[in-house]
């Protein structure tokens, strides 16, 4: 896995009460043809593909608040389900799964999502996975740390697609979902 990221990562701090967050996005993310329509912010990320490794430095928290242990997890795209139990509770349906590093199932390896979620649960310790929450990236240059008007501490960074295209992704790396 360490082959298929990037050499120089990302160090985030998100501010000084927040332990550093370190991001290596894949080189090459797969990709799928972009959809028609649809909810998904980021529809071009293939479900369940492996998008990078993170690294807790210390102990940390999820986007729905559950306590993370420090580690190395790897990044998986998901979306959320589209029903009444997930309605409103984040900006998008994008989001990272997180799965423990040693939990994972290999880098070309896209399990179903029902898989995936329980992956994922291993890393929150609890019956929801461990979700980080994308979203829409906005126009500037990147990287970059920027706040929202919720609170919340976006890293934004430039992903490489396996169909030759960059994208810019926009994750909630400090911040919870609105109670």
């Amino acid at each position: 896995m360490r082959a298929a990221v990037t050499a120089k990562g990302h160090r985030v701090t998100p501010d000084d009460a927040t332990p550093a967050i370190e991001i290596w996005y894949r080189r090459e993310v797969p990709a799928q043809p972009k959809a028609a329509s649809g909810s998904a912010v980021y529809d071009r990320l293939t479900p369940s593909a492996l998008v990078g490794v993170l690294h807790f430095t210390k102990a940390s928290t999820d986007y729905r608040g559950q306590s993370v242990a420090a580690g190395f997890y790897t990044l998986r795209a998901a979306l959320m389900p589209d029903d009444g139990n997930h309605l409103g509770v984040a900006p998008s349906r994008d989001f990272l799964l997180l799965v423990p590093a040693p939990a994972d199932p290999g880098l070309e390896a896209t399990p179903k999502f029902a898989d995936l979620v329980v992956l994922s649960r291993q890393a929150s310790g609890a019956k929801h996975p461990a979700p980080l929450s994308l979203v829409p990236a906005e126009a500037g240059a990147a990287p970059a740390l920027t706040k929202d008007d919720e609170g919340h501490i976006i890293f934004t960074a430039t992903i490489h697609l396996s169909s030759g295209e960059d994208l810019p992704v926009a994750l909630i790396v400090k911040g919870t979902v609105p109670q």
